[in-house]
């Protein structure tokens, strides 16, 4: 996401309204790059203030230190794929200590890259709380999407974006990530 647009969480939150879209059910991802320099840590308070849930996206791949990380307010980090591969490739204590201290920090933790049962197992002992990866799922189009998911199930309430809707988040680029909510859960 581009934070150094200075209107771009009054952009996104009218977007949202116009569609009728609950702000629960949307959550942004931002890379470290552009939610932590000055421009875009402004950016990221006024979404967090608007009730957007944030994610940081491809943590480690940045200048996030310890003591910026407190400061931040996302409920989720998402661990880059390089480090996720680069433990499983070569084990050491880096990557699980770094998910205990993104738990202590208050943060949920996402693994990026999951490819395989192994992966799984060994980043559930991690304590990991999510994972993400080909192991679940290969990228899909916004159609295939609305094809595997917009089928109404039991207990399930299903968002499906009108055309118009598509279609600007087409003109803005992927302006945001919407991930839908199952509070059934």
């Amino acid at each position: 996401m581009q934070c150094l647009r200075r209107c771009l969480a009054e952009r996104l939150n009218d977007i949202r309204e116009n569609y009728g879209v609950p702000v629960s059910t949307v959550r942004l991802e931002l890379t470290e790059q552009g939610a932590l320099n000055s421009a875009g840590f402004k950016q990221v308070g006024l979404l967090k203030n608007m009730g957007f849930d944030l994610a940081l996206d491809d943590y480690g791949t940045g200048f996030s230190n310890a003591s910026r990380m407190k400061d931040i307010p996302f409920e989720e980090i998402k661990i880059d794929v390089s480090l996720v591969r680069g433990h499983f490739a070569h084990p050491d204590s880096y990557l699980p200590n770094l998910i205990q201290s993104m738990h202590r920090m208050g943060f949920k933790v996402v693994a990026e890259g999951v490819e395989t049962k192994e992966m799984v197992d060994g980043l559930k002992r991690m304590g990991c709380d999510y994972f993400q990866g080909f192991y679940y799922s290969k990228p899909v189009s916004m159609q295939d999407f609305l094809k595997k998911y917009s089928l109404k199930e039991e207990k399930r309430e299903v968002f499906t974006p009108s055309e118009r809707a598509y279609e600007e988040t087409e003109r803005y680029g992927s302006v945001f990530a919407a991930t839908l909510s199952d509070n059934s859960r």
